[in-house]
């Protein structure tokens, strides 16, 4: 099956390479905000920016996926304590994964879910 271009929002890990780097000149640069418009409709935000829904909002935001979904009691505090019905007030779809913020993590394991739910969120 051929691959859909860029304009039909399919991302190739090239295209996700560009987009990162081309504002730099060539690389890779941790962003200064914290939320970045990395596509065209999609932005990657820090925790607090997805803990406040009124800012979400006011950005325009539909859909929020969260990486780093868990609850506080989980010994590992890295966790954003999220679910749908934190969002549902501003109504915001959510969709949630529990990924540890480690190298060892293998997030791979969630690309399909989650490149569904951006999918039908464009």
């Amino acid at each position: 099956m051929p691959h859909k271009r860029r304009n039909d929002h399919f991302c190739t890990i090239q295209d996700l390479s560009e987009l990162i780097i081309e504002p730099s000149g060539g690389i890779y640069v941790r962003p200064l905000e914290p939320w970045n418009e990395v596509y065209p409709g999609i932005f990657i935000g820090d925790k607090h920016t997805a803990l406040c829904t009124h800012a979400l909002k006011d950005l325009g935001i539909t859909h929020v996926i969260n990486a780093a979904h868990g609850n506080l009691s989980n010994p590992y505090n890295g966790f954003v304590n999220t679910n749908s019905t934190y969002y549902d007030c501003v109504g915001i779809k959510f969709k949630g994964f529990p990924a540890i913020d480690d190298l060892s993590f293998d997030l791979s394991q969630y690309f399909v879910e989650a490149a569904n739910f951006i999918e039908s969120a464009l």
